[in-house]
């Protein structure tokens, strides 16, 4: 198939060559035999028609080429995805699966980390619901008289230990005090908010 088409590039180029040649220099128009190829044909317009035909079977030919012949071609790049971002809260999930081990309970800031965050998301949901001071909101978090729920208030007060029961009900569901405190404070913080979101 290669031979063919280089002999179809060289009659291509050799056409071309011909007919600048005839547009450059006028008097060589006159040794070409046009008016005898009209008379035999018996129609100018026929000769027109039949260049057009001779140029629809050679574009055939190519076409008809590349379907018969394993044309490799330049794989498309591949598309752009999205980075996937953490989703909200997957770190604070992420600190309260892992919080089985001694390592993750002696050398690791991360539950304090979570602590402070629930105590200021708390704070926020007192103001809200409450309308008092950043400091009374404070103070009443760490006093444990933000919430009714036992559990939330121990986790997050200053001086409070949580209930025994409370602890006991944690070993029984196999998760440790500070898994069940976090998630428990968690539900009265949305609880809270959602208090001050009906009182606005």
């Amino acid at each position: 198939m290669n031979v063919a088409r280089g002999v179809l590039a060289a009659a291509g180029s050799v056409a071309l060559a011909a007919a600048g040649l005839l547009v450059l220099d006028p008097e060589l128009a006159a040794a070409v035999p046009t008016d005898a190829a009209v008379a035999a044909l018996g129609n100018d317009y026929l000769l027109v028609a039949a260049f057009g035909v001779a140029a629809l079977v050679l574009v055939a030919a190519a076409l008809g080429g590349r379907a018969v012949t394993e044309l490799e071609q330049a794989t498309p790049p591949r598309p752009e995805t999205v980075k996937r971002a953490p989703r909200f809260g997957s770190d604070f999930d992420e600190t309260l699966a892992g919080e089985v081990g001694l390592r993750a309970r002696l050398f690791s800031d991360r539950r304090e980390a979570v602590r402070e965050r629930l105590r200021e998301n708390a704070v926020r949901a007192e103001l809200a619901a409450e309308g008092c001071r950043r400091a009374e909101a404070r103070r009443r978090v760490e006093a444990g008289d933000w919430t009714d729920d036992p559990d939330a208030a121990a986790f997050l007060g200053a001086s409070l230990s949580p209930p025994v029961r409370s602890r006991i009900r944690a070993a029984a569901r196999g998760e440790t005090w500070f898994r069940r405190g976090a998630r428990r404070t968690a539900e009265a913080v949305v609880t809270k908010a959602r208090a001050g979101e009906a009182v606005e």
